[in-house]
């Protein structure tokens, strides 16, 4: 069976056919937290989707880290090119990552603004990660 793991409606409509499910996981970090959705929604043991959501979100990550009081490099937020310039950063180089994803897609260290300016201009027009999702 052939079906895109990020379609939580089309998994769901394919699982309806069956009965018995005794679990359900993902071997990708991608698509657990719509492993855990289904799982949950059968009855079974899954991962907590809040916290899935958290470790998955590299801001709300870097939050509970620093709410913890954990060690974590200093982190700028940025959604647009216009918040980098009021961010007024300090030094280079800097590392630069997209919000969500996984497996390094995406970063890129920035030596000067001018690289900066560019890699956040590409990632600020990216409306889905590498594999199509959010």
């Amino acid at each position: 069976i052939t079906i895109n793991t990020s379609d939580l409606i089309g998994i769901q409509r394919l699982l309806a056919k069956y009965t018995n499910i005794r679990g359900v996981f993902s071997t990708s970090e991608y698509f657990i937290e719509v492993a855990a959705t289904l799982a949950k929604s059968y009855g079974l043991p899954s991962n907590n989707l809040r916290a899935i959501n958290q470790c998955r979100n590299k801001k709300l990550f870097y939050r509970q880290m620093e709410k913890r009081r954990l060690p974590v490099p200093k982190t700028w937020f940025i959604r647009t090119l216009e918040d980098l310039v009021e961010k007024k950063l300090p030094h280079y180089p800097l590392i630069v990552k997209p919000l969500m994803g996984s497996g390094s897609v995406g970063v890129k260290k920035c030596l000067d603004f001018s690289q900066l300016r560019e890699h956040v201009a590409i990632l600020s027009q990216m409306k889905k990660n590498e594999r199509g999702g959010l």
